[in-house]
């Protein structure tokens, strides 16, 4: 495996996390990127001792450590309860980022409502949605103090992409999220000047090429100067479903080489098919 080559724990959401680091061990993948989960008391500590045991390298992604009452992170809430709350879940991600030695922690882009965690990856319920221009302007707003305690911890930023599938542009007639179109993208992190980067989610970007109707292949060549990171999974252009990458799989040929990491986040639990991703991803960077 490529030092730079990661499996993430995405897939295994509903399974005890240390469970499944340890199943990922005993298995041979020592780069993994934790995502999401389950709650689960002194997990920190455990996982210092994983390292230190095994030589283990994580990333840490968004909603990690998963704390002990569910809520959707949301950097650009106008609810003052949840924009708080999320960036109080980002700086302790942050500090677990200090005290694994990870350089690097991702996150979501802002949503123009606040979702209940249920109906993430679902169709959304209409409701009126924030205005865009003040979202964004929130959004951006809370980057940058999260990038200043960030670089404080010697940690670099990333912000993902969003996806906006068919069935959720019909519901509002308009897209309710944040920097799923590669022009907004662009404009983003312009406008933050280095301060963070791009981690590219290949199946987001595909998903929303279909609904908002942009070219996929010249999209991510416009976007790999702010690429630090990916995300890699396939999809059928309808649902973000984490499918298998193949030969085929549209990005792998011009995935950018110098990137910082490369996350499978192909959701099976075959490991010998996963132990087969990683050898396919890394023979093209």
């Amino acid at each position: 495996m490529k030092k730079n080559v990661f499996l993430s724990t995405g897939g295994f959401y509903k399974d005890n996390i240390i469970q499944v680091v340890n199943f990922f061990i005993k298995n041979d993948i020592f780069n993994i990127e934790l995502s999401g989960g389950r709650y689960e008391k002194n997990v920190c500590n455990k996982l210092i001792d994983l390292k230190k045991s095994f030589n283990t390298n994580f990333l840490i992604h968004n909603y990690f450590p998963v704390p002990k009452n569910p809520f959707v992170i949301n950097l650009a809430s106008f609810n003052k309860v949840i924009e708080e709350k999320s960036i109080n879940q980002i700086f302790s991600s942050i500090k677990l980022c200090s005290t694994l030695n990870t350089r690097h922690f991702s996150l979501h882009a802002g949503f123009r409502l606040d979702p209940k965690p249920l109906s993430l990856g679902k169709k959304f319920k209409k409701i009126k949605l924030n205005k865009r221009t003040e979202s964004l302007n929130r959004f951006k707003t809370n980057v940058i103090k999260i990038c200043e305690y960030a670089k404080a911890h010697k940690v670099k930023i990333l912000i993902e992409n969003n996806v906006t599938s068919i069935n959720n542009l019909n519901t509002f007639d308009e897209d309710p999220f944040l920097l799923s179109h590669p022009k907004e993208i662009i404009d983003f992190f312009i406008d933050m000047k280095n301060s963070c980067s791009l981690l590219l989610d290949v199946s987001h970007l595909k998903v929303t090429s279909k609904s908002l109707g942009f070219d996929l292949n010249t999209s991510h060549q416009n976007l790999k100067k702010f690429i630090s990171g990916y995300h890699l999974s396939d999809n059928n252009f309808i649902d973000d479903n984490n499918s298998l990458i193949t030969n085929n799989s549209w990005f792998l040929k011009n995935l950018k080489k110098n990137a910082n990491f490369y996350t499978i986040e192909v959701y099976s639990k075959d490991i010998n098919l996963l132990k087969k991703q990683i050898k396919l991803v890394s023979k093209f960077i």
